[in-house]
């Protein structure tokens, strides 16, 4: 039998069709989501503050830069014993730390409100320890310390009449004239040479110093106590006519 050229055609197209998979558009894998932790996250530690030292107690009997340094690191106050003395590198180190420093009272029930006069040891003999001594333990208007070289001794003394730390200084040396020149070229100073109860009273009227200078090799130890006595009861008043 003859079959028509047509009909062959449309059989092959449709064994084609069968034989060919059926096609599908292909979709795009959807992104898998981002996996969230289950477990919560651990707060982190908070950085320890720095203590910080209100105040502390140092009573050696010599107090040196070292010894705070070891001793009162980080204090903003310090209590200091009735006797103890302070070094010039110990008073260095107070400024430029900006310590506050009171020394303890008799009692040891709190800390003194400070002395009106200092006295600056330039010079120690035997005499002039046995006034330190009677300053310390009989005279609330006093209080000692070590000085070092004349200079260190103007030095601290013009700071603590500067920062109005005492009303007034006496610097006990041989070198009293020295050490009465040097005070005498900063402006808030007001110093003279002392060397007897006498020349207190005429100068103290005049001047009103709030610096003495006082050489204290002629002077027995009662003396010296009663001029430093004088020089202490009262505070140092600058003259109503003292020019500026």
């Amino acid at each position: 039998m003859t079959m028509n050229a047509g009909l062959i055609e449309q059989i092959v197209q449709g064994v084609l069709a069968e034989l060919s998979p059926a096609t599908s558009p292909v979709r795009a894998a959807p992104t898998p989501p981002a996996s969230v932790s289950s477990q919560p996250v651990a707060p982190q530690p908070a950085k320890p503050e720095v203590a910080v030292v209100s105040a502390a107690k140092v009573l050696d009997a010599v107090i040196t830069a070292d010894l705070l340094d070891g001793k009162a690191r980080g204090a903003k106050r310090i209590e200091i014993g009735q006797k103890s003395l302070l070094t010039p590198s110990a008073r260095d180190w107070l400024r430029t730390k900006q310590v506050q420093w009171l020394r303890q009272s008799k009692s040891s029930s709190g800390p003194s409100a400070g002395a009106i006069w200092r006295l600056l040891i330039q010079t120690s003999t035997p005499v002039v320890q046995g006034v330190k001594t009677w300053l310390i333990d009989q005279s609330p208007n006093w209080q000692a310390e070590l000085a070092g070289t004349v200079p260190e001794a103007v030095k601290s003394a013009v700071t603590q009449l500067a920062t109005a730390e005492v009303n007034g200084v006496a610097i006990v040396s041989d070198a009293a004239d020295v050490a009465c020149c040097l005070l005498n070229r900063h402006a808030s100073v007001r110093a003279a040479v002392v060397g007897t109860r006498a020349e207190w009273t005429s100068i103290r009227t005049r001047l009103g110093p709030n610096a003495v200078c006082v050489p204290p090799g002629k002077l027995s130890l009662m003396e010296l106590r009663n001029l430093l006595k004088d020089i202490g009861s009262q505070p140092s008043v600058k003259p109503a006519n003292w020019p500026e």
